[in-house]
Order: structure tokens, then C-alpha cells, then sequence
């Protein structure tokens, strides 16, 4: 690929637009909105859980020290949900102080608190 067309690319305000029809017509509209809408969720938790962090004037180094692993560890967690297992989510969550709560989506009545 020349640097022309890689420039193109990066350029484009479509090449996101083309990227998710690509994956329409691999996966299927229905399997494609599930997968962004997952995404997406995953994305909101992560973030929500790194600006509390930051919030609350906590390093990466001393939640990671809280949680046995390194701050690059934190980082990486921080970076990509997809490297956060539920332990760590839970470990993490608590560290913070915070609190998960699940309802049911319909009636709203709590299931849970963790």
C-alpha cells in the first residue's frame, strides 16, 4: 500500500462508515449492532471505573499495588476491557470503593449489590 492511500485512509471521515459495512455484510446487521452495542457497554464500564480513579486522585501505580499487579498491568486495563477478567473488574471495583448493582431491566427491582 502506498503512503498515498494509507494517508487517504486515516484521512477519511469514511473509513469507519466502510470499516462497519464491511462487518454488516460479514456478520449480519442484527450480530453487528449486538457486538457494537457490547463494545460499547464494555467501553462506558472501563471508563467510568479510570475517571473514578482519576477522580478520587489515585495512581495506576497504587491500584495496581492494591490489586497485586503492576501499573503498567492498570494501563493495559484501562487501554482495552477485553484484557479485564471478572476478578480483576470486582478487585478493581472495590479498590475504588464503588458498588455494582443489577435490576432487572423491566421491573427495576434490585437482584443484587457487589
Amino acid at each position: 500500500m502506498s503512503k498515498e492511500n494509507i494517508v487517504k485512509l486515516i484521512d477519511s471521515n469514511s473509513f469507519i462508515d466502510n470499516l462497519e459495512k464491511r462487518l454488516i455484510l460479514k456478520n449480519g446487521k442484527k450480530e453487528h449492532e449486538h457486538l457494537k452495542s457490547k463494545y460499547e457497554k464494555e467501553l462506558e464500564l472501563i471508563s467510568a471505573i479510570s475517571m473514578t480513579r482519576k477522580s478520587k486522585n489515585i495512581s495506576q501505580k497504587e491500584i495496581g499495588s492494591k490489586l497485586g499487579v503492576t501499573q503498567q498491568r492498570i494501563s493495559q486495563i484501562e487501554r482495552n476491557s477485553k484484557s479485564m477478567t471478572l476478578p480483576i473488574l470486582i478487585d478493581f471495583i472495590e479498590a475504588l470503593d464503588l458498588e455494582v448493582e443489577i435490576k432487572d431491566k423491566n421491573t427495576h427491582k434490585k437482584i443484587c449489590r457487589i
